[in-house]
């Protein structure tokens, strides 16, 4: 028994050491790209556009006045909130857009699950080691969302695709986490003197077919509406911006995010339309 707990000892050692270029590797990625790089090459636009992938891959910043699209994968209100607080320090923005999507106000960079901003902000970078074990599911379920992805060519595998995503990020348990940041966000607002906006970027009608059997994704776009009214900042949404299209799957990677055709005229739609004064 006692060589046997030795050996065993041994293994898990030996098993830990492997693992250590991984872990340093892991760290070094999520530390050094994303939002830091980002944030870096900002250069003081006054128009400002914030969120997560949605907003990433909906906003050509080149094609609209004067503006920055600082939008990164699964950046949540908190992250929005984090940033903008810091750019706010030293700069005078004129507009901020941050994209409203069905996870906002429900999830932040640790809850209900680790996203991909867990590591870039020091508030939350705590045991890289403990957290880098317990990420690997996560990383895994994300492998067979890009999968899935990969293989869409017909409105079944759309819809297949935003059920398994909604299922993922948010699972049937849901709960107002990012609420703290969206008031956090307003308060900005108020303090800075900017123009504050949301917006809901265009997803195909299989998504949106999806998301009307989750009640909550209505009931948050009404009470951003009336917030909006209440509070004194803008909600935009675009949702169905591409549905009377008979080709519209051409403007989109997957069921949700468009590909760079979508963007580029969603970005001019949104020149024309919230620049032209």
């Amino acid at each position: 028994m006692k060589k046997f707990i030795i050996k065993g000892l041994i293994f898990l050692g030996i098993a830990f050491v492997v693992q250590l270029p991984f872990i340093y590797k892991y760290h070094q990625v999520t530390t050094t790209n994303g939002p830091h790089v980002i944030i870096s090459n900002y250069e003081q636009q006054p128009n400002l556009f914030m969120g997560s992938s949605h907003g990433r891959d909906a906003v050509n910043d080149s094609l609209i006045d004067a503006s920055y699209n600082m939008s990164s994968t699964a950046q949540s209100l908190e992250e929005n909130y984090i940033i903008l607080s810091n750019i706010l320090e030293t700069t005078k923005l004129k507009k901020v857009f941050i994209s409203f999507s069905p996870t906002s106000l429900h999830q932040t960079n640790i809850k209900p699950n680790l996203t991909e901003q867990y590591y870039l902000f020091p508030h939350n970078s705590k045991n890289i080691f403990l957290t880098y074990f317990k990420d690997t599911s996560r990383k895994a379920k994300s492998l067979i969302k890009i999968k899935l992805s990969s293989k869409i060519t017909t409105p079944e595998e759309f819809k297949d695709y935003a059920e398994h995503k909604i299922y993922h990020v948010i699972g049937n348990d849901v709960n107002h986490f990012g609420v703290e940041f969206f008031d956090k966000i307003i308060a900005l607002k108020n303090q800075y003197d900017f123009e504050l906006s949301f917006f809901t970027t265009p997803y195909t009608p299989e998504y949106s077919e999806v998301m009307r059997t989750y009640d909550y994704w209505e009931n948050d776009k009404q009470l951003i509406k009336e917030m909006a009214i209440e509070r004194g900042f803008n909600y935009y949404d675009y949702e169905f911006h591409f549905n009377n299209e008979p080709d519209y799957y051409k403007y989109y990677i997957d069921a949700d995010h468009l590909n760079a055709l979508g963007q580029n005229s969603f970005s001019s739609f949104l020149n024309k339309t919230l620049f032209s004064n």
